[in-house]
């Protein structure tokens, strides 16, 4: 109030309102290497001399995006309408069985498969996540791995756990990994494992045949214990070395003792980051 009198003047201050609520209020705005990349891309600009290594993108000699021009002849040859038009919840069926075929064709799999669409390779982690593991439970995946597996347990309410990715000679630490799982086990009576290989991201390493056997042989006898997930992040495959690919072959012994799931996607191997497949 001021004045001498009965006149008065009341200033009301306006709170902020806060709708987020208390998980996301101070939830960073962007992912840390598409913030880096931003500015990478600005200092470019400015003339500044910069290697960007933040993105997972291919590149031509010239620093542009790469492209393939059968891939953009192959969406051009669908009907706008089409194109355009909801496709049904699971996928388009030819899609799907053309994954499934990419997949285990030469294996005599691909019929045996059970395929879903979702929004990118991302995607099909959240629904591993939000399907295969209660509230609370943790992810299990190796000590080095791609962040937003952290990001995806934490908006999912799951935790994530790790285990010593390599051993004393530089391969795959199957014992560490075995000892981990039966831990998950015991902890909360089901596992979901992700494993990205071959060519893992961030160490480029791909398991070779020994260690799917080992990797075989943990995930057998875990699940005798209770539901155990396997999931093959697939997203840099196809930049892996001839050879790569021994998980295919056991794919069947590992099936018939716990659900196997592989997270396909286009964004890599078909240099389609941003059509989200």
């Amino acid at each position: 109030m001021t004045g001498s009198n009965c006149d008065s003047t009341v200033t009301t201050v306006q709170q902020p309102v806060h709708y987020l609520i208390a998980d996301c209020a101070t939830r960073a705005g962007d992912d840390p290497i598409f913030s880096l990349n931003a500015e990478a891309t600005k200092r470019a600009k400015a003339g500044e001399s910069i290697v960007n290594a933040t993105l997972g993108a291919l590149m031509d000699d010239d620093g542009a995006l790469a492209v393939m021009p059968t891939v953009f002849e192959a969406m051009r040859a669908v009907a706008p309408a089409q194109a355009a038009a909801y496709a049904p919840i699971a996928g388009v069926p030819r899609f799907l069985q053309a994954v499934s075929r990419d997949l285990f064709g030469e294996f005599g799999l691909a019929d045996q498969c059970v395929a879903a669409a979702t929004p990118g390779g991302t995607g099909a982690l959240h629904h591993a996540l939000v399907n295969f593991l209660e509230p609370g439970h943790a992810l299990l995946t190796t000590s080095y791995y791609w962040g937003p597996y952290q990001t995806l347990a934490e908006h999912t309410r799951r935790k994530l756990h790790t285990f010593e990715m390599f051993d004393a000679h530089g391969g795959f630490h199957v014992d560490a990994f075995e000892s981990a799982l039966n831990d998950q086990m015991a902890r909360q009576k089901r596992a979901l494992v992700f494993l990205n290989t071959p060519c893992h991201n961030p160490t480029g390493y791909s398991l070779d045949e020994r260690e799917w056997r080992g990797v075989r042989d943990a995930v057998v006898r875990a699940s005798a214990r209770g539901p155990v997930a396997l999931l093959v992040d697939y997203a840099y495959a196809r930049f892996a070395a001839p050879g790569s690919f021994a998980w295919q072959t056991l794919a069947r012994e590992i099936a018939e003792h716990a659900l196997l799931l592989v997270a396909w996607t286009a964004s890599k191997s078909h240099a389609q980051y941003g059509a989200r497949v």
